[in-house]
């Protein structure tokens, strides 16, 4: 696997369903940061039967924010 930082994800939507196992996340590993999360959902999010919402890295670099606003 190469090196870098992962990218930062950014949802705005009304509604969010995860459902069956979905996933948002960003990822890195080594030396690589975790890039940030920021979701806005206005009237509700959904997450159902082992959906996840995540930010993480398996080497030394640091995991990303999550930010989630209404």
């Amino acid at each position: 696997m190469g090196q870098g930082d992962s990218g930062t994800v950014k949802l705005d939507t009304n509604t969010l369903n995860l459902i069956d196992n979905g996933v948002i996340s960003t990822a890195a590993s080594q030396s690589g940061t975790a890039g940030n999360l920021s979701i806005t959902a206005r009237d509700h999010i959904n997450l159902q039967t082992g959906s996840q919402i995540t930010s993480r890295s398996t080497g030394t670099g640091n995991g990303g924010t999550v930010e989630i606003t209404g």
